[in-house]
């Protein structure tokens, strides 16, 4: 019998151009705009490749929450609350989850609302099971404590000011602030921007915002935690280096004229800094290199993200540990449910996190206008929000409320 085939079971050859196109040439899953899935056992065994068995209860209850925390989050921040009721109710509350992958695909009809809807709400629980499954983040709080306690080590407390410490440095801050961790929604949303889609692909769940008095201080904060190994070249990551606050040449010049001075300086030359930032503001153009579209030119810092050895317990040690101690001397346990030999006593991973210098004055309008935070994630919003909805329904939404503005529509 005659094994090789090409054509499918309705005996046609077929290719679907548009799926393969995306593998080969790296298109995001959420720019995709439809899947190709046409029954449900298609969808079973999609969904099982994907990583749910739909018929396990333990499965299917992460799927459930999943979809509920994923219409509920489209609600919130991608439509106004007239606009809630315009998902179909097949969609907001499918007969089977699988239904929503064959909803996906646009085979029957390309302008088919249910399909755009369906597609929406599956990339938004597509992020949350990357956040869910995220093996580092379940050790949060552990990796959270280890890089901190080390940042504890280099900053001083007098009075009211904070000081950063080390190799006979001793620099005072503005402020020093520490990002305890990314809300769920705050990564959902990134994840839904960004293109590699993907949770571990986020840097900055924990973070480190040093200001200072002036620019020429955050030269040497760079020295200090260079210096004390805080920050090794051979643990940045390259690609997430950004400074659009110093233009090193200018700088370099300018501290070699000064330099002299400074060396005489009998305390610390807070002034001779400020002179020095603004001869440097005078020759510096505001750099444009960014890799987030949504930062505005004129948010200025130096932000470096490093990677630190993170070691975590692990709990089957600890358990069989744990059993060890219990049953002592009893010589009924056999020896190899007792062994830990093979159970790794801890895992040992790297974790990224964001260090960011700025100096006062970039501070200071950090806080209000475009550069601020709330402009940065509204800009975030909407991109979001075109990516999740796509652009035929993002169209719609538009023209129906420029309708309701008119007062010709509800």
């Amino acid at each position: 019998m005659n094994k090789e085939r090409i054509k499918d079971k309705n005996n046609k050859i077929t290719i679907n151009w548009s799926q393969l196109n995306a593998i080969v040439t790296g298109v995001s899953a959420i720019d995709m705009a439809s899947l190709s899935i046409r029954t449900r056992d298609e969808a079973k065994m999609f969904a099982r490749e994907y990583g749910f068995d739909i018929e396990d209860p333990h499965a299917l209850d992460e799927v459930r929450n999943a979809h509920a925390e994923a219409v509920a989050f489209i609600c919130e921040y991608f439509l106004e609350e007239n606009e809630r009721d315009l998902i179909p109710p097949e969609v907001r509350q499918p007969e089977s989850y699988l239904d929503l992958l064959v909803y996906s695909s646009n085979y029957l009809n390309k302008s088919n609302v249910r399909q755009m809807w369906a597609c929406a709400v599956l990339k938004v629980m597509h992020g949350i099971f990357h956040i869910d499954h995220d093996f580092k983040l379940r050790y949060f709080d552990t990796i959270r404590a280890q890089i901190f306690a080390s940042w504890d080590r280099m900053l001083e407390f007098h009075g009211d000011r904070h000081y950063l410490s080390g190799q006979q440095i001793c620099l005072p801050l503005y402020l020093f602030q520490r990002k305890r961790n990314k809300g769920r929604k705050s990564i959902l949303l990134k994840l839904l921007q960004k293109a590699s889609y993907v949770a571990s692909d986020i840097y900055d769940h924990l973070g480190m915002r040093l200001v200072f008095e002036t620019k020429m201080e955050t030269l040497y904060a760079l020295k200090l935690l260079y210096k004390s190994h805080q920050i090794s070249v051979i643990n940045v990551k390259p690609f997430r280096s950004k400074n659009n606050l110093i233009e090193f040449n200018h700088a370099k010049k300018i501290f070699n004229r000064y330099r002299p001075l400074l060396d005489r300086a009998g305390t610390y030359p807070i002034e001779l800094f400020k002179k020095m930032d603004r001869e440097l503001e005078a020759a510096f153009i505001a750099a444009r290199h960014k890799d987030n579209p949504h930062s505005s030119d004129q948010y200025q810092s130096i932000q470096v993200t490093v990677r630190k050895m993170v070691r975590v317990p692990n709990p089957i040690y600890q358990q069989v540990e744990a059993l060890r101690q219990l049953v002592g001397e009893y010589r009924a346990v056999p020896p190899q449910l007792l062994r830990t030999e093979a159970i790794d006593k801890e895992y040992a991973f790297y974790f990224d996190y964001e260090i960011q210098l700025m100096d006062r004055q970039s501070y200071l309008k950090s806080i209000n206008g475009p550069a601020s935070h709330q402009a940065y994630k509204k800009r975030q919003i909407e991109t979001a929000r075109r990516r999740v909805l796509g652009p035929q329904l993002v169209r719609s939404l538009e023209e129906k409320r420029e309708l309701a503005a008119e007062g010709t529509l509800w």
